[in-house]
């Protein structure tokens, strides 16, 4: 997340914007949980580079990324699959 401030309307609105970034690391997970002994949750986030909302999930589930379930692939084949690769990628 990132602060952004947005003039509209004759004067500045301050707004939270998602902004995509890396996948937490144990490393980061390792720091978050051991600031988060002494400090508020929103401290031991910022200082472990994550965000707040990232960090108040990882205070519920206490395990590593690394010993997480990877995502589930597709669950059907892909119907146009055929034609992705004669159509749209271009043969050089």
């Amino acid at each position: 997340m990132i602060a952004v401030a947005h003039y509209g309307g004759g004067f500045l609105e301050w707004r939270t914007t998602f902004v995509p970034s890396r996948h937490v690391t144990d490393h980061q997970m390792r720091l978050f949980m051991k600031y988060r002994q002494t400090h508020s949750v929103e401290l031991a986030a910022a200082k472990a580079s994550i965000s707040r909302a990232t960090a108040f999930r990882m205070e519920k589930e206490q395990r590593l990324p690394s010993q997480t379930k990877p995502p589930r692939g597709r669950r059907r084949p892909d119907p146009l699959e055929h034609d992705f690769d004669a159509e749209v990628v271009p043969h050089n």
